[in-house]
């Protein structure tokens, strides 16, 4: 399962962590622009609102929620122990299947965010902990907003574009004063769950200011010049 490998990499991390022991500590900082990748286990809260639309028709005949998530960043290291970053994130999409093909649903999200991101060095705590930090992100995400049904011809309209509260904690570990290594868990805050009704006025172009939550639990890595 895609969570059990995401346990796997955070058993890896810290396994590996001695080899690299005193070639990361604080004096070797330096600040400077960074990117990183994430991937790791995703899920996308529409709430019960897509199965009770088709439920008024047909009723489902599958549901398919989809477990893979992935996020590209860059940011700039200012000290430390702070940080801006953009970042892409892709969550995975979740599939409605009636038993009348025309009333199929797919609930599509993307995320566009800045996030300010504050780190807690271990190495203050004890020299046996050099290159570990704790860290938080908060900030804010637009987010592209998509149902789709059988019947639309190009399954590309995007209906709703809204700002919605991002965050993350997560754990890393820096192998050098470039490049690291974390675990995360991180999302959006969407608010109030779709209905059938809001997913009807959604199909039918109708602006609602309503989106999903989403969350990842992923393993991640950076380099920063």
């Amino acid at each position: 399962m895609l969570y059990n490998r995401v346990l796997l990499g955070a058993l890896v991390l810290v396994m590996v962590q001695p080899v690299f022991a005193g070639n990361n500590r604080l004096s070797d900082y330096h600040p400077g622009f960074y990117v990183g990748a994430q991937a790791g286990y995703a899920r996308t809260s529409e709430g019960g609102g897509p199965e009770d639309y088709i439920n008024q028709f047909s009723g489902p005949k599958e549901i398919k929620k989809g477990k893979f998530g992935g996020k590209l960043l860059v940011g700039y290291s200012f000290l430390p122990y702070l940080g801006l970053e953009a970042g892409y994130t892709y969550y995975p999409d979740n599939h409605y299947k009636s038993s009348e093909p025309m009333h199929d649903i797919v609930a599509r999200f993307r995320t566009l965010d800045l996030m300010v991101k504050g780190i807690l060095a271990l190495e203050h705590f004890s020299p046996e902990l050099v290159g570990w930090g704790m860290f938080g992100k908060l900030g804010a995400a637009v987010t592209g907003l998509d149902n789709n049904t059988a019947d639309d011809s190009d399954h590309k309209h995007l209906k709703a574009i809204l700002v919605r509260p991002a965050y993350a904690l997560g754990v890393g570990y820096n192998f050098t004063d470039n490049f690291a290594i974390d675990l995360s868990f991180s999302g959006v805050y969407g608010g109030n769950k779709f209905t059938a009704q809001d997913v009807s006025n959604h199909l039918n172009g109708s602006r609602i200011n309503k989106c999903y939550s989403a969350n990842i639990l992923a393993i991640g890595v950076s380099y920063k010049f």
